[in-house]
């Protein structure tokens, strides 16, 4: 099926065959600019101010025929690309077309109940109406009025059915589920269980016990099956004239995972033991990069693999039991995968984010994680021992993201026994009653301080009703295994009661590649609590790699046109010699700008760099904003524009990924 605007708007309205919707879902959660395009057409047709084209209009795409006509599917082809870059172009005319659709399919698709005496009257209005058109004017009152023609009706609809013949095939509505069908089913499953036994017989299976045997001519080794692991257990040589004892040997493996490199059998020469884990936490999100290139929801309980990459979004806060008494939480937007091409024991890569470490009394051996390109072995002296590693690109305020000059950061935090060694067998404990910090750019020796308290992002959320911890729960129960997870986040985003969830799937899909809603915020003023998270989130992004940086730029000119590269400059922030140059200038000049984005980047630039409002609100009209406007241009002329706190790779005490 082609993705087109028709096609589109019947994926939206439900009228697809499932295989279809199925396909045509996939191929709009892959195409950006599909997937921008669904944003727009929910978002306009909600929008309780949005004006309605002028009746009088003329021209291919304006005037009233070509909307029916292209609804119908018989508007000329000719005419068809500048009707579908009109809508393309014009919410105005975009959301027309997608409200028409809507109802289309709402009546076409059930006959409208009317009450069977309010037809009885409408006809017969029609037909004495009739009647008196006929009937020649007589000036005499005597004369008898004209005789009451009745009309018979047609029949009444008395149930859902309607006659689909002359609907477009694109509209025909799915079919639905016949008895025959369902016996059909019953009978297959009937026969599959009456034959398992006969089945189990031939194979050489056995039922009991939860174990799964394989056939007799391969008694070389037994797999024992369990909800969530596979164990291949090695027996020893039998000993004469005693039954076989061995001690096993046992090597975990995910149940379901298909990866050859996971075949233990498969594999020539040493192997690598496969590192499983399992999502402990209830009510968070966790996305796994999926063969079909996109990101998927974990569900909870659900085991990971060393094979694939791992994403939480900013704001959730999931924990994981990654081997037996060993657990990592994970803080916000953070980004993580094994390596098992070095070792016989995996790697645990912290590629972005913040993770807290902790183990069992039970647990000795060291760990080995690689964080910012640094390799360290994790070791904890009792079950209160904790290490907590903080990774990111930093990105200097005003320096281009387009170009490479950002540098790995990494901090690592230590306490209650725990510690970060660079050789696994190099600890000591003398410490432990010690926080310690450690903390290193790119490839420079880890500097070494101790800590009075620990930050707030490791001890834990404060337990209680914030909007943040409703978001957290909201999107959470919103987000469903085994659908497309894009779509999912674009419907919440567009569509949910509440500002903080809306705001919170802005930035989840934010993180996944697709900025346009983001960006949109910042000219919705109902976005005004979250817009500071939201320019710090695509900050943090920006410093990530280039490719991010340059992706958001071009989603900035499909959106913006020519304020595109003023709205990208403003991301960046500026450093003290830009302020001194023109920086501080233009950016007061911005807060008198007509686009309220351009105003909201640049007033929260001035508050990160001064610590100062003036009392200033982007959201409000200029006229409104001349006190603060002032205030701002004294500050100016004062020269007072500057860092309240010189700049470091290390002022991440609050940014947008925060529990």
């Amino acid at each position: 099926m082609r993705l087109t605007l028709r096609t589109m708007l019947a994926y939206l309205d439900d009228v697809l065959d499932p295989a279809d919707a199925e396909v045509l879902g996939t191929r709009i959660s892959e195409n950006e600019f599909a997937s921008e395009l669904v944003h727009r057409i929910r978002s306009s047709t909600r929008k309780m101010r949005l004006a309605a084209p002028e009746m009088d209009q003329h021209g291919t795409g304006v005037e009233l025929n070509s909307v029916a006509e292209y609804l119908d599917n018989v508007l000329p082809d000719a005419e068809l690309a500048d009707f579908e870059r009109v809508c393309l172009e014009s919410d105005l005319h975009l959301a027309e077309v997608a409200s028409c659709h809507q109802i289309l399919t709402l009546v076409l698709g059930e006959p409208a109940m009317v009450d069977d005496g309010i037809r009885q009257r409408v006809y017969g209005v029609e037909a004495n109406q009739q009647v008196a058109d006929q009937t020649p004017q007589v000036e005499s009152s005597e004369v008898p009025g004209p005789p009451r023609l009745v009309v018979e009706p047609p029949p009444l609809a008395t149930d859902n059915r309607t006659d689909q013949e002359g609907i477009p095939d694109f509209m025909q509505p799915a079919g639905t589920l016949r008895t025959w069908h369902i016996a059909l089913a019953a009978g297959l499953l009937l026969a599959l269980i009456m034959a398992f036994p006969w089945m189990s017989t031939r194979l050489g299976w056995q039922a009991d016990s939860g174990e799964q045997r394989v056939p007799q001519d391969d008694a070389s080794a037994v797999v024992t099956s369990s909800a969530d692991t596979v164990e291949r257990v090695a027996p020893s040589p039998p000993v004469a004239d005693k039954p076989s004892t061995s001690v096993p040997t046992v090597v975990a493996a995910s149940a379901e995972t298909t990866h050859p490199e996971l075949e233990v059998d498969a594999l020539p020469g040493p192997q690598v033991n496969p590192v499983t884990a399992t999502v402990t936490s209830r009510g968070q999100l966790v996305w796994r990069w999926q063969d079909d290139q996109q990101w998927g929801p974990l569900a909870a309980e659900e085991q990971l693999t060393s094979t694939d990459r791992y994403l939480v979004p900013p704001g959730f806060r999931p924990q994981f039991m990654l081997l037996e008494g060993f657990q990592m939480a994970v803080v916000g937007h953070s980004a993580w995968h094994w390596d098992s091409t070095q070792s016989k024991q995996p790697r645990l890569v912290l590629t972005h984010g913040r993770f807290i470490f902790r183990a069992s009394d039970a647990w000795k051996d060291p760990v080995l994680v690689s964080a910012a390109g640094r390799e360290g072995w994790l070791h904890f002296a009792n079950e209160e021992s904790e290490v907590a590693l903080e990774v990111w690109n930093y990105l200097g305020p005003g320096k281009d993201p387009r170009k490479e000059n950002r540098q790995t950061a990494v901090r690592i935090y230590q306490s209650a026994g725990g510690a970060w060694t660079e050789q696994a067998g190099d600890v000591t404990n003398d410490k432990s009653g010690v926080s310690m910090i450690s903390r290193g750019l790119a490839t420079q020796a880890l500097e070494h301080a101790t800590l009075d308290t620990m930050p707030d992002w490791i001890i834990g959320p404060v337990k209680n009703q914030s909007f943040e911890a409703t978001a957290v729960t909201e999107l959470a129960e919103s987000i469903k295994p085994g659908q497309p997870l894009l779509i999912q986040l674009q419907e919440c985003q567009a569509n949910h009661r509440l500002h903080e969830v809306r705001a919170m799937a802005a930035r989840s899909l934010a993180v996944m590649g697709h900025y346009g809603t983001i960006l949109d915020s910042f000219q919705d003023k109902s976005y005004r609590a979250s817009w500071e998270k939201h320019l710090l989130l695509l900050h943090d992004l920006m410093g990530q790699d280039v490719k991010t940086a340059v992706q958001i730029k071009e989603a900035f000119e499909r959106q913006r046109g020519d304020e595109a590269q003023q709205l990208f400059r403003l991301l960046w922030g500026y450093d003290a010699d830009q302020l001194e140059a023109t920086g501080a200038r233009e950016l007061v000049e911005c807060l008198s700008h007509e686009s309220t984005d351009v105003r909201v980047l640049a007033f929260l630039n001035l508050k990160r760099i001064t610590g100062k409002t003036q009392l200033f609100f982007p959201e409000k009209s200029i006229s409104q904003q001349a006190t603060a406007i002032r205030g701002w241009t004294r500050l100016l002329d004062e020269r007072a524009i500057t860092h309240v706190q010189d700049p470091t790779p290390w002022d991440r005490s609050t940014d947008s990924s925060g529990p």
